[in-house]
């Protein structure tokens, strides 16, 4: 059981907690991911 399917698991199941942690995840890999092109641009 990975941490993904357990976040999936509570947005399905619309559990508070795991509905935050949810949005809380999606909003960190979104700024990662973002923070990352950005990193990879100034380096090129």
């Amino acid at each position: 059981m990975t941490i993904g399917h357990v976040v999936k698991e509570g947005c399905f199941k619309g559990n508070f907690f795991f509905l935050f942690s949810c949005k809380l995840m999606f909003e960190l890999v979104l700024f990662f991911s973002t923070k990352e092109k950005k990193d990879g641009k100034k380096k090129t």
